[in-house]
């Protein structure tokens, strides 16, 4: 193991009754193999002996090269428990981790050296693997040269899947606590409109996503429906207010391949409401796009992305 002080990344970890899960994650930050580091776990009101099991694991790994505190945050909502972290953040650089995945182990070393090398960079982010119930992975990579539509067809700024300045974190606002679901998605707008410099790492997925019913996301989006309505909407007046009509387009595609997806669900009842918005947000001339891409999402379960990118927004970047 390096260690080596850094003084340079905050890890932040929300937590809320993951007695079963939470060491696995805490164990792969603290198997770095480059620390110097700051841990911030914030409890979000666990009923479990979630914090017992922290407290045992943070006197532990006392002296293993980085700095742990555990802080809490009573008042319900991963993004009230992310903005306490960034409020105890004093590093120049915060990422965000959920309680239930995991880093490989040169994770935060292949950081360190991107950041060090351009120091300029406000926002990096990566690649990430989905492992399904059967222990396969599935890789999650994007390649499109503009940030925002890709981050608004395919939610790049998902909280495991970058690091970012602190100030551009804070000076954006924080975490939009009134929302309970994709409020990643809608802070991610927010920082990637404050930010000049956005990289990319190339390398394996250093990210290992376990999704489960329990997680802050969830796996259903008809059952969020109001939820996600109400995220978008957010996201929808902010790009109006930044007199951004191009990044307005992509997001009613979003709400078409959304209205798809719920369609899917079994639920096509708000699959008309959100497609109705979209139609009502764009010219007529999008709207044969839109249906294609609605379509295309529900017959199949995907290509309507594509369809957004291609003909709605700037092309792709060539590999």
């Amino acid at each position: 193991m390096t260690t080596e002080k850094q003084n340079l990344i905050t890890i932040v970890v929300p937590v809320l009754n993951r007695a079963h899960l939470i060491v696995r994650t805490l164990d792969s930050i603290a198997a770095q193999t480059m620390t110097g580091f700051r841990l911030i776990i914030v409890d979000n009101g666990s009923t479990d002996n979630t914090v017992e099991i922290i407290e045992k694991w943070i006197k532990a790994h006392s002296g293993h090269g980085f700095h742990t505190d555990l802080l809490h945050e009573p008042s319900k909502g991963a993004s009230k428990a992310r903005n306490r972290g960034l409020e105890a953040t004093d590093t120049p650089y915060v990422m965000f981790f959920d309680s239930d995945d995991e880093m490989r182990p040169d994770h935060i070393e292949r950081i360190t050296k991107e950041l060090t090398a351009f120091p300029d960079t406000d926002i990096l982010r990566w690649d990430v693997a989905t492992i399904d119930s059967d222990g396969w992975s599935r890789t999650q990579s994007k390649r499109f040269h503009d940030e925002m539509q890709l981050h608004l067809l395919h939610a790049t700024m998902s909280t495991v899947r970058y690091i970012v300045r602190t100030d551009i974190a804070r000076n954006a606002g924080g975490w939009d606590e009134s929302l309970s679901t994709f409020d990643d998605l809608e802070f991610g707008v927010r920082i990637l409109d404050s930010a000049e410099k956005i990289r990319k790492l190339h390398c394996e997925p250093p990210v290992l996503i376990h999704p489960t019913e329990e997680s802050i996301s969830g796996t259903n989006y008809s059952c969020r429906h109001n939820e996600i309505d109400l995220a978008i909407d957010r996201i929808e007046q902010f790009l109006k207010n930044r007199d951004r009509l191009a990044d307005l387009r992509i997001l009613n595609c979003r709400r078409a391949i959304l209205a798809s997806l719920f369609h899917r669900e079994g639920n096509p009842e708000p699959a008309r409401g959100i497609m109705d918005k979209a139609f009502s947000n764009t010219p007529e001339t999008d709207h044969f796009n839109l249906r294609v891409i609605y379509h295309l999402n529900r017959l199949f379960g995907h290509g309507g992305s594509l369809i957004a990118l291609k003909f709605m927004g700037t092309k792709p970047q060539k590999r």
